[in-house]
């Protein structure tokens, strides 16, 4: 049985645990029908091929009523953990495509914390309720050795890196000021001639 046999098969299975919870909800066929949008016979036919499977009767039908078995009874409560479990990983599927569900695993230094960091991360968690993120504070060489390993998912740094197996993005650039005393020998200098690395080296 390929791929696609197994996945239509499923998607029957299923269909036809919700059309068994609809018709016992409703204890009716031809309700459960119509909130189903399918015509009646169609639906007391995957009831009947429910049943088969399943080698066990869920409901007795009359021409006034529709009753639920005992097997049934037992088995409408398992069908609608089903159907929920189902559904939950169907969303859950939906919101690791979209990257509102899954895992965030951060790894940084500390000094970036000074830079926003932390209201970045909680903005982040406040549109994505559904990700948990977790994030660790490490050096620089255990970040890159954390991505390697796949034990976090993104790291960030002051520093200016350059690794062949790493991409590495600026998200920010912020400015620096630096504060002298009014005698000190650096004050007079021009702030383009302090960026430029003399001063450091002056120092």
């Amino acid at each position: 049985m390929n791929t696609s046999t197994i996945r239509k098969t499923r998607e029957m299975e299923l269909r036809q645990l919700r059309y068994f919870v609809a018709v016992a909800e409703h204890l009716h066929y031809g309700k459960a029908a119509k909130a189903l949008h399918i015509a009646q016979p169609p639906l007391s036919q995957q009831i009947r091929r429910l049943e088969d499977d399943l080698g066990v009767q869920l409901l007795t039908r009359t021409s006034r009523r529709v009753e639920l078995t005992e097997h049934g009874v037992h088995l409408l409560e398992a069908a609608r953990r089903a159907l929920a479990e189902a559904d939950a990983v169907r969303d859950l599927a939906c919101g690791l495509r979209s990257g509102s569900a899954g895992r965030l695993r951060i790894g940084f230094v500390a000094s970036v914390l000074n830079w926003g960091l932390a209201p970045k991360l909680r903005a982040f968690r406040s549109r994505n309720p559904g990700v948990e993120v977790t994030a660790t504070q490490m050096p620089v060489i255990d970040q890159v050795e954390a991505i390697a390993d796949n034990r976090i998912d993104v790291g960030f740094t002051l520093a200016h890196l350059a690794y062949s197996h790493l991409t590495v993005q600026v998200i920010s650039v912020e400015r620096l000021l630096v504060v002298l005393p009014e005698d000190h020998r650096l004050a007079a200098w021009p702030p383009g001639r302090l960026a430029g690395g003399e001063a450091c080296r002056a120092l």
